[in-house]
């Protein structure tokens, strides 16, 4: 008999998101098949994941309607859309044969425009307008001649990048060429009209004609894959929507992450481009961890001086609380720059909060840390190397000041770098970050962890909670059960708990699980009532400094006796806690559901597996479940140990 079958509940989270089913994305349950695990994090698209090929994966949206230009009649507007543009001797229609195409031709060197428009609703704002163009005729039109965007109403439009061919910069004036995507980058403070035809920003004085498909505008700054929407109101989202499980790989094997209500305050998180460089110069168009390119390369310049760049400011911060700054680095191979000092400053100064030193080569380490005087106090700092070769980093500090931004200087060997001198020294930078905690009412709290990456594009973003998610055990009242968990839990508050055996009702305080308490502690807990008054109650800690454990339960409530293994071994082997307020539970009923998040926003956790049974498993189950001494791999173990592998 395997696990499989003698378990009761079996969530395996170790393949893709889940399956559609009314509208709502699950992660699969292999035991029973009802209990699928249901995520919600309400209406926004800002969560992300390291996905399947390493690459950050975000959630999209389509902000045009009917792309497909249903409707669209010779010299009239498809359905949707604010006008169809004819001036001047020339058509603009429905190709033949294929509605999803529309030809714009002057056929008078008089001059003429003919373009298609639709207005955007999305005001202070980066956004990226982009359509393919499948046939030039006669004399090819400029960039701009056609995709544009512009305000609806007066202001003054910011042109990041002029244009993009197939996502790489170009010159606005160079000319289109068949078969190639074209892109006009902008942030604009209203909303706006995006273009795209003949003749979009003046008349267009040749004869010749573009045949054009595949509308798009997307937040961000680089094009994405193409999302058709034949709706003619709505817009479309697609990829990591907000009720999707997210499946992390960062660390190779697939986890299901919950993470806590997070916000990004830093407005522009990847237009790094328009905050300020110092004895360096910023690039654009470089591979970015979304695998795109939309990052920037800081270059440093001769100046024998400190090399680095400095984030918008984030002001109206609350002094006496913590908050983690982060950002994407990567290395460049060959070059000089192998270290970098990362922190916080205040709005006036470069280096006065706190800071760390940074090492990007191998698997990256953390270097020496310090803070400005009585501007910060230094907390802890972390560094992860991602699939695609980006390092993410991270620092948390407890500050004195209201107001922060980021500071990146280069460096070369994890030393001062102010004074070092080599005009070639180099990193690619992406996706800046500083959070804090924000709690479901609303109100702010320091935080300590680090969480997935929010990206902005022009306002702060709040990412809301995945939702907690509680489950009924499917089995009648058991006096012997058993609890697994594979899980990695970062540094939490120790009052939350997950994943945890719990009983349904509050007024019984039945608890079973594990949660993070400190630096390099693991702390395990069984507590249940067996009447009013009446507790039963144990507390274990392990010392360790692995994030990933395995643990198991063994609980024999009829001798009022519990083991627990922890990591392939036996871990304590106890009593419960004995006197004359305590009496045995008389069922199972005190432990009814599995409980995978322990808040809404206390917690982040990535969990692998968790399983109940209604029996009470040996010493070698024990020890094969958390162990790594038979299986050195998690997928060995599954295999020997029959679990159906979801991928």
């Amino acid at each position: 008999m395997t696990y499989y079958d003698e378990a009761e509940l079996v969530y395996l989270f170790s393949g893709a998101a889940g399956k559609p089913g009314n509208g709502i994305s699950r992660a699969y349950s292999f035991k029973p098949d009802n209990k699928d695990v249901i995520i919600n994090r309400g209406s926004d698209l800002s969560a992300t994941r390291i996905g399947k090929d390493g690459l950050l994966e975000k959630g999209r949206e389509q902000l045009l309607v009917n792309t497909v230009f249903t409707g669209m009649t010779t010299d009239g507007k498809p359905t949707g859309y604010n006008n169809s543009v004819t001036t001047g001797t020339g058509t603009i229609g429905a190709l033949a044969g294929d509605s999803t195409k529309i030809k714009c031709e002057v056929t008078n060197a008089s001059g003429g425009r003919f373009y298609v428009n639709e207005t955007v609703d999305t005001s202070n704002q980066i956004l990226c307008s982009s359509v393919f163009v499948d046939e030039v005729t006669g004399t090819a039109p400029p960039v701009y001649q056609l995709v544009r965007g512009f305000f609806t109403g007066s202001g003054a439009r910011v042109i990041i990048h002029a244009a993009l061919k197939d996502g790489v910069v170009i010159s606005e004036d160079d000319l289109v060429e068949a078969g190639h995507r074209y892109s006009f980058v902008a942030l604009y403070t209203t909303a706006s009209v995006h273009r795209f035809g003949l003749g979009t920003n003046q008349s267009f004085d040749a004869v010749g004609s573009v045949t054009i498909s595949k509308p798009q505008v997307e937040l961000g700054q680089a094009p994405t894959a193409y999302i058709e929407n034949t709706s003619t109101s709505s817009t479309k989202a697609v990829d990591l929507q907000v009720d999707e499980p997210r499946f992390d790989y960062s660390k190779g094997e697939p986890r299901l992450m919950f993470e806590a209500k997070k916000q990004n305050l830093i407005i522009f998180s990847e237009f790094i481009q328009s905050v300020q460089a110092y004895n360096a110069s910023l690039s654009f168009g470089r591979l970015s961890p979304q695998g795109a390119l939309n990052a920037y390369r800081l270059t440093a310049d001769a100046t024998s001086n400190g090399h680095f760049f400095t984030s918008q400011v984030v002001s109206g911060l609350v002094s006496g609380r913590s908050y983690c700054a982060s950002i994407f680095v990567k290395p460049i191979a060959g070059n000089s720059c192998t270290h970098v000092r990362f922190g916080m400053a205040d709005s006036t100064a470069t280096t006065n909060v706190v800071y760390s030193y940074f090492d990007l080569t191998g698997d990256g380490a953390v270097g020496s840390n310090d803070e400005g005087s009585n501007s910060g106090t230094f907390e802890f700092a972390g560094i992860e190397k991602l699939p695609s070769g980006w390092f993410r980093i991270h620092l948390v500090g407890n500050i004195a000041v209201t107001s922060l931004k980021t500071v990146l200087f280069l460096s070369t060997d994890g030393s001062n770098p102010v004074a070092f001198q080599d005009s070639t020294a180099a990193v690619d930078v992406y996706g800046v970050s500083i959070e804090q905690y924000v709690a479901a009412d609303g109100t702010a709290n320091g935080t300590k962890a680090v969480t997935s990456y929010i990206p902005t594009y022009g306002v702060a973003v709040t990412r809301d909670f995945d939702a907690p998610m509680t489950q009924n055990l499917p089995s009648s009242a058991q006096d012997k059960y058993s609890f697994f968990a594979d899980v990695t839990q970062g540094e939490e508050a120790a009052s939350n708990k997950a994943p945890r055996l719990q009983h349904s009702s509050g007024s019984i305080p039945a608890n079973c699980g594990y949660f993070a308490s400190g630096t390099g502690n693991k702390s395990f807990f069984f507590d249940s009532n067996a009447g009013s008054g009446v507790n039963r109650n144990m507390s274990l800690t392990k010392s360790t400094s692995v994030d990933n454990i395995k643990y198991l339960f063994v609980v024999d409530n009829d001798n009022l006796r519990t083991k627990l293994y922890v990591d392939g071994s036996l871990f304590a082997d106890t009593n419960m806690p004995s006197g004359s307020d305590v009496r045995a539970m008389t069922s199972r009923a005190d432990f009814d559901q599995v409980r995978l998040t322990a808040s809404d926003n206390g917690e982040t956790d990535f969990l692998k597996t968790v399983m109940t049974f209604p029996t009470e498993l040996s010493h070698a189950d024990g020890e094969i479940l958390t162990g790594a001494t038979s299986f050195k791999l998690y997928e060995d173990m599954a295999t020997a140990n029959n679990y159906t592998v979801h991928v």
